[in-house]
C-alpha cells in the first residue's frame, strides 16, 4: 500500500491504525503507539482538526500511553479526543463509552477511585441510551464499575456490578477476555474479604481464559499471576506466592519495562515475599532444634 497510495493518503492511516490495534490487542505497546502516531500525522494533515478520525486518533494513543503507566500523557490525549467528541458528535454519541472508560481506567491506576469512577458512570450512562442493553460495552462498563466500588471499599455494591457483568459476559457463545478481567476483579473483591476458596476460583477462571486466549507474556497474564501471588502470600503459601509474582516481574519486565509502574510493584511484593519465605524457613528450623 506504500507504493500505491500518496504518503500523507487517508486510506494509508486507516491502515497504520489498523496495524496499531493489532500491536496493541497483543501488548506490543512500543510498537502499537508506533503505528497509532503514523497514522495520527497522516489525519491532521487530511480532515478539519474537529474531525472524529483525529478524535479516535488520539484515543487510541492515550489507550497506548496509560497501558505504558504514562498517565499524564495518556489523560491528555483522552481529554483532546473528549474536546473534539463534543464538537463533533451528538453528547450521547457511542464513541465516547471508549473514551471515558480508558479516562475512568488511567484514574483508576492512578488509584484516584473518585474521578475514575465518575469517567465509568458517565460511560454507563451512555451505553444505557444510545447501545442496545445485550452490549458488550456495557457488561464492561459494570465490571469497571464493579472494580472500583471494590477498590473504595464497597464490597456490596462492587460484588452487585460484577455479578451483573458476569451475568451478561457468560451469556454468549464464546468467552472474552472481557470475563477474564471480570473474573479476575471477582477475585480480588473475595481475596479482600478473605474468602480465598471464592478468590481462588475466580482468579484460576481468570488465568484459564488468558491462557486460551493470549499468549502467556501478555500485560493480562502478569496481572493475573500477580493477584494470584498476592492471594497465596495471604494464604501463607509462600513458594507458590513467589513462583506468581516472580512470573509477574519477568513477564512485566520483558513487555512493560523496568520502570514500568506496575512492574516497580511486582517487585516490591516479590522482595515481601522472599522475606517472609525467609523468616518462615528460619522459624521452622529453630522449633526443629528445639524438639
Amino acid at each position: 500500500m506504500n507504493k500505491s497510495l500518496p504518503e500523507n493518503h487517508p486510506s494509508l492511516a486507516t491502515s497504520y491504525n489498523n496495524m496499531g490495534n493489532v500491536y496493541f490487542s497483543i501488548g506490543e505497546y512500543s510498537q502499537s503507539l508506533e503505528y497509532y502516531e503514523k497514522g495520527h500525522e497522516i489525519f491532521v494533515k487530511s480532515f478539519p482538526v474537529n474531525h472524529p478520525y483525529i478524535a479516535v486518533s488520539y484515543t487510541n494513543m492515550g489507550n497506548v500511553y496509560s497501558n505504558m503507566g504514562e498517565y499524564s500523557k495518556a489523560l491528555e490525549c483522552l481529554e483532546t479526543s473528549v474536546k473534539i467528541m463534543k464538537t463533533s458528535l451528538g453528547l450521547d454519541h457511542p464513541s465516547f463509552v471508549s473514551t471515558y472508560s480508558w479516562i475512568g481506567r488511567t484514574y483508576r491506576s492512578m488509584k484516584d477511585y473518585v474521578r475514575s469512577l465518575s469517567y465509568f458512570e458517565k460511560a454507563l450512562e451512555i451505553c444505557k441510551i444510545s447501545l442496545p442493553e445485550t452490549h458488550p460495552s456495557l457488561a464492561i462498563t459494570y465490571s469497571n464499575i464493579g472494580d472500583v466500588k471494590r477498590s473504595m471499599g464497597d464490597y456490596p455494591n462492587g460484588l452487585m456490578y460484577l455479578r451483573k457483568a458476569v451475568e451478561m459476559q457468560e451469556n454468549v457463545s464464546y468467552y472474552s477476555i472481557s470475563l477474564g478481567w471480570t473474573y479476575s476483579y471477582m477475585g480480588e473483591l473475595y481475596r479482600e474479604k478473605k474468602d480465598y476458596v471464592k478468590a481462588v476460583k475466580y482468579y484460576v477462571h481468570a488465568k484459564e481464559i488468558g491462557e486460551k486466549k493470549l499468549d502467556g507474556e501478555h500485560k493480562y497474564m502478569c496481572a493475573i499471576n500477580y493477584n494470584l501471588g498476592k492471594l497465596y502470600d495471604e494464604m501463607n503459601e509462600f513458594e507458590m506466592a513467589y513462583i506468581s509474582v516472580l512470573r509477574a516481574v519477568e513477564v512485566g519486565e520483558e513487555r512493560l519495562g523496568v520502570q514500568h509502574v506496575d512492574v516497580l510493584e511486582y517487585k516490591k511484593t516479590l522482595m515481601e515475599i522472599e522475606l517472609r519465605k525467609r523468616m518462615t524457613r528460619v522459624e521452622n528450623e529453630n522449633c526443629g532444634y528445639k524438639s
